[in-house]
């Protein structure tokens, strides 16, 4: 097996080359490769070259980033399903390794990455690209900018990035859209609509008590119009994981299926990243479509 690892240096964290060449140097019969990407690599066809030329190994990339980076790369992959991919995030706080608890740190330690094994796993699927944590329109807008912070350490990183949200869920503009998942049908005005394959959004939003991203379905959240007290009693009950309280304020239900219809174009999020803008979206959650790699020690 071939391991390539993709470092990200521009997300900030704890990305270092360095170090990175160090660990890998002293394991023996690895064949490995670093590569450092560039601000618009995405933008290319970084992954199918590299592809191209190993194909007749298996690859396993290691995508050294940000929740960003790991969506920048499943988009650049054709068929996750040719070749594993394992997640080394830069932040402790990463939406999506929160459904792995106290074992996220595993996910930092090389010896355990290389090790691991690759398991089928459920990501989401739309008509624009697709996603490994979340989908989202409405409120959402602004929360990847808020990601700057991260990169501040001096500043208190969760005080500031969480009144960031909850000022943007204030001031969002909602949406007329009609919500279409698996039966349930309604046309309605919302301030968020969100689409789940983890526990948590924005690092600190909490909307899944028990999640699952092996059996195709996710975790449909809307968020209907609301007064600016109504907002905030949502805002809270997100950050502490108060989930039955949650129901009151918005109708959530696990879906494999979601399709939103708007008369206003809207700007569609993964993973936190805007993607495009339209008036009809189409959401699947596809099971076990990807190949992804637990550290030793982890498993579903």
């Amino acid at each position: 097996m071939v391991h390539i690892f993709l470092l990200d240096p521009y997300v900030g964290g704890d990305m270092d080359s360095e170090h990175l060449r160090e660990v890998l140097g002293q394991m023996q019969d690895l064949e490995y490769y670093i590569i450092t990407l560039t601000s618009d690599w995405y933008q290319t066809d970084y992954i199918k070259r590299i592809q191209e030329i190993f194909d007749e190994d298996d690859i396993r990339f290691y995508v050294c980033g940000s929740l960003e980076t790991l969506n920048h790369t499943i988009n650049c992959i054709d068929d996750l399903q040719a070749v594993e991919i394992a997640y080394i995030p830069a932040f402790p706080s990463d939406s999506f390794m929160k459904v792995f608890g106290e074992k996220a740190s595993f996910f930092h330690d090389y010896d355990r990455m290389i090790s691991g094994k690759a398991i089928p796993m459920d990501y989401i699927r739309t008509n624009h690209g697709k996603a490994l944590n979340v989908f989202s329109v409405g409120y959402t807008l602004g929360f990847h900018s808020t990601s700057f912070v991260y990169r501040h350490k001096e500043l208190d990183v969760h005080i500031i990035r969480g009144f960031l949200i909850l000022l943007r869920m204030m001031l969002g503009r909602e949406i007329d859209m009609k919500v279409e998942a698996d039966g349930y049908s309604e046309q309605l005005k919302a301030d968020a609509v969100f689409f789940g394959n983890g526990c948590c959004h924005a690092s600190m939003l909490y909307y899944e008590k028990h999640p699952s991203l092996v059996d195709g379905r996710g975790t449909l959240c809307i968020h209907r119009k609301a007064g600016i007290f109504d907002v905030i009693r949502q805002y809270v009950h997100l950050r502490r994981k108060n989930y039955d309280l949650q129901k009151k304020d918005a109708t959530s239900f696990l879906s494999c299926d979601v399709t939103l219809h708007s008369e206003e174009p809207v700007m569609g999020y993964m993973d936190e990243m805007p993607i495009c803008t339209d008036r009809n979206w189409e959401i699947h959650m596809v099971r076990q479509g990807m190949q992804f790699v637990l550290p030793r020690g982890v498993s579903l």
